[in-house]
């Protein structure tokens, strides 16, 4: 995409090319104009780990630069805009913090699951895509709610329509919820299962819920090694995601008041990042001072 990506913005004329983390066409793109490249994370780091400039770029990408008369070696060092909460990111010398904001296309929120339950209450949701790449052993949801049948607990299973069949019997402890927001939910849950994706891992982290994460690709473990770090949740990988482990593990997260505690400090970290609007101000500085060195 780089050829067709430098043409329109050389016809264009951005002021800033903002890119997300796997684009490498965007600073090639930024460099030919003369304009900064701003790089927004989805989540933790994977692919920087941390650093913001050109040395971590794969070879193949630092090539292109030439293609289009810049010299890689002439190319400042990118900013990095970062929705983590502060101990969960891997950050470099160049990175500026946005809260995040939990976005859902999904729309239905039965009124059931926005009331307080009597007892702790499990979100359970483990990630549409996975499925699709991983394949049909990726679907834990009917591992999960086998575990948690005889646990004292209020199960809700967050989870597209298509895939309501694939659960099988529900035990008595639990509700299946089709197209409901997480972020409408988890703020009444006391634990999220969660399959470690960067989007169930932030919301939670912004509500202030433990978690535990049922990984099954080498990015999403990623991800859920960054959060369990913070001793906010546990991380369970691949195969080892048995009924029993899970169980376990569920009943040790309810009762550790540390957890529930650095569930909090996530959620208070993420409040004290600026707004996205906070943020846009700032980049209109980054501008303008790009311009006043040319």
């Amino acid at each position: 995409m780089v050829d067709d990506l430098v043409a329109y913005a050389r016809w264009w004329r951005p002021d800033l090319v903002v890119w997300e983390p796997t684009t490498f066409a965007a600073p090639v793109a930024a460099a030919a104009v003369g304009v900064p490249a701003v790089r927004y994370l989805w989540g933790p780091d994977i692919v920087g780990r941390g650093s913001s400039g050109r040395d971590r770029l794969p070879p193949a990408v630092g090539e292109l630069f030439a293609r289009f008369g810049v010299s890689p070696d002439e190319v400042p060092d990118w900013w990095t805009i970062d929705p983590c909460p502060p101990s969960v990111r891997l950050a470099g010398p160049r990175w500026r913090s946005v809260r995040y904001v939990p976005y859902s296309n999904q729309n239905r929120v039965p009124a059931a699951v926005l009331r307080p339950p009597a007892r702790p209450r499990v979100l359970v949701t483990l990630g549409v895509s996975v499925t699709g790449l991983v394949g049909s052993r990726a679907f834990l949801p009917p591992i999960v709610l086998r575990a948690l049948s005889d646990v004292d607990v209020d199960v809700v299973v967050a989870l597209p329509s298509d895939q309501r069949d694939d659960l099988g019997t529900l035990p008595g402890n639990a509700t299946a919820v089709a197209g409901c927001p997480l972020q409408a939910v988890m703020p009444t849950c006391s634990l999220v299962v969660h399959h470690g994706g960067a989007g169930s891992l932030l919301t939670a982290a912004g509500c202030g819920v433990p978690q535990l994460m049922l990984t099954q690709m080498p990015d999403l473990g990623f991800y859920a090694d960054r959060l369990a770090a913070t001793g906010a949740g546990t991380h369970i990988r691949g195969d080892a995601a048995t009924e029993d482990a899970v169980r376990a593990a569920v009943r040790a997260s309810l009762d550790d008041p540390a957890m529930a505690a650095a569930a909090d400090k996530l959620r208070a970290e993420t409040l004290d990042q600026p707004t996205p609007v906070q943020l846009a101000a700032g980049l209109e500085d980054l501008v303008s001072t790009a311009r006043g060195s040319q």
